[in-house]
């Protein structure tokens, strides 16, 4: 149950004649978020709960000038669908314009289309406590405020307050999309508002410009300007997870999902909770009686937009507890070498190589480099890479280009005085094909053939494109990976499999070869006995024949 004062509900008609009391309610709406939202701007759905929402935006003081209002730059905040985290971004926006007029504020979403227009629709529900239209009563803002007072609706996707003291070319309050151009903005705060959104999350192109957009679009706050970010996890690659991963000391984080388990019922799959296993974070609006629907509904979606799980229903081709168990000791491999490249092409702007070593029938991946190098310095990573492992062989996928740095690489090669043999493998420029010939090293990892040594120095990005492969845009080093995986012999050594067996093995192979060409052991042509053959006889009439059917011969 909610638990409120006496002194939170407002007398509307004491406030033009107690000048005191107006004081009072103008510096608790420019100071107490929660109040202001639930209070005076009537979202009366907001319970106590959403008090340590209100709690991570910036407590004003207008004293002191907005970019010294907290040396915190960034908050992010993480809550599930349904849960007024739009509404407290509004009301903060509100409050930020009470406490200081000439503010310029920027609203962010994913799209500003006719279609979805999300920014317009937060610019104008800001503005719309600001609205006193003839004949209608003022509200408690309007008499304490009404310096800010507007008498019509403003052009729509911007506003601006009457109660600016200075000029600027920014408005108060301006909506924009992540995708447009947003040169010579420069507002104080940026609200970021579902920037990332079901459409432009789907591909790992698409979370790589949301992030690239986003970032460039931050230049527009310059040295002191605040971010607030609200929003709903979509993926482990999506721009919240970069942002948590980059976050630092500027950086406020609150993350709540829908419930959270109680200590007795850790242990327990989450299909077998019930409601005594959990606590509800926001009961009022996400019953678990509508979780478990929406879970039922669709598992992955529920995971994201209401447990604010990152992964939801992706499940890796590689998992990550695979990885993990492919592990080895650094210099546990002695065997054959293999080396593969695949040079920058199209939109992967980086170069990688992979040298794995084939024993026992297992490849064990030992050295791994990745980047974008100039055509001197990738020849020269080529040789050196192959020089290192002794590999007078490197196998390269003909991407379109790839067969100019053949010439570097030979002049390379004999500066260096290591002779190498550069070989091809096929180009596929299938993005599925692509993506299948990555996905075939996954029977290798899973049956234990595919391992890889410790202290590789590209290992955290390896286990990141392998563990997210499909989620993000970045593959070369999964692809190599793949290409080097593809030398291994089609069945898997026995664990005893030792030199003698190997021997013994290949001379039958070769004794057998030589059977089949001249003839010989189980090749060789049996001469059939002919059988007799049997004279004939006449045979008298009706000789031979059966009665069918009773009765006919009769």
């Amino acid at each position: 149950m909610d638990v409120y004062t006496a002194t939170d509900e407002i007398d509307v008609a004491r406030i033009p004649e107690d000048e005191e009391y107006k004081n009072e309610l103008c510096a608790r709406m420019i100071t107490d978020l929660w109040w202001l939202a639930k209070y005076v701007l009537g979202y009366k759905e907001i319970g106590e709960r959403h008090r340590e929402v209100a709690n991570i935006f910036i407590k004003k003081d207008p004293s002191k000038p907005i970019r010294q209002q907290s040396p915190i730059r960034t908050r992010i905040l993480l809550l599930p669908r349904r849960c007024y985290k739009t509404t407290f971004n509004i009301s903060d926006s509100v409050q930020w314009i009470l406490a200081f007029p000439d503010i310029a504020i920027m609203a962010m979403t994913a799209s500003n289309s006719d279609d979805s227009p999300l920014a317009d629709a937060f610019v104008e529900e800001v503005a719309s406590h600001f609205l006193c239209v003839p004949g209608a009563p003022l509200t408690a803002l309007h008499l304490c405020f009404p310096e800010h007072v507007i008498h019509k609706k403003q052009k729509v996707g911007s506003f601006m307050t009457p109660a600016r003291t200075k000029f600027r070319r920014d408005p108060t309050l301006m909506a924009v999309s992540i995708e447009q151009s947003l040169s010579g903005w420069h507002p104080d705060i940026i609200k970021s508002e579902d920037v990332q959104d079901n459409r432009n999350s789907q591909t790992a192109y698409g979370l790589k410009k949301v992030r690239t957009n986003f970032y460039i679009n931050l230049k527009m706050l310059g040295e002191g300007g605040m971010l607030d970010v609200t929003a709903t996890r979509y993926g482990p690659m999506d721009l919240y997870g970069d942002m948590l991963a980059k976050a630092g000391e500027e950086t406020k984080v609150l993350w709540k999902s829908a419930y959270i388990r109680k200590p007795h019922a850790l242990s327990l799959e989450d299909d077998e909770l019930t409601e005594e296993d959990v606590t509800l974070q926001f009961p009022e609006q996400l019953s678990w009686e509508f979780l478990r629907s929406e879970k039922r509904l669709d598992e992955s979606s529920y995971w994201t937009q209401y447990m604010n799980v990152a992964t939801g229903g992706f499940k890796p081709t590689f998992p990550m507890e695979r990885l993990n168990a492919a592990k080895v000791p650094e210099d546990s491999s002695h065997g054959k070498v293999h080396v593969a490249w695949r040079f920058e092409y199209g939109d992967c702007k980086n170069a990688a190589g992979a040298v794995g070593i084939e024993a026992n029938g297992r490849m064990t991946i030992v050295d791994v480099v990745r980047g974008q190098f100039a055509p001197t310095a990738l020849a020269a990573h080529v040789v050196k890479m192959c020089k290192r492992w002794e590999s007078h062989r490197v196998e390269i996928e003909q991407t379109p280009g790839a067969d100019v740095m053949v010439p570097h690489i030979r002049n390379q090669a004999l500066e260096s005085d290591w002779r190498i043999e550069v070989t091809w493998s096929e180009f596929l420029q299938d993005a599925t094909a692509q993506s299948f010939a990555i996905k075939c090293a996954e029977p290798h990892l899973l049956a234990g053939r595919l391992l890889f040594a410790d202290g590789i120095n590209q290992a955290q990005e390896m286990y990141r494109q392998l563990y997210h492969f499909g989620m993000v845009e970045d593959i070369e080093i999964a692809s190599v990976i793949a290409r080097v995986s593809e030398k291994l012999p089609a069945s898997i050594a026995a664990e005893g499999f030792d030199a003698q067996d190997e021997e013994a093995f290949n001379a039958y192979i070769e004794q057998d070869s030589y059977d089949r060409v001249y003839g010989r052991g189980r090749y060789e042509e049996v001469e059939t006995i002919p059988e007799p053959e049997i004279e004939w006889e006449p045979q008298g009439p009706g000789a031979g024949l059966e009665e069918c059917m009773p009765g006919l011969s009769g």
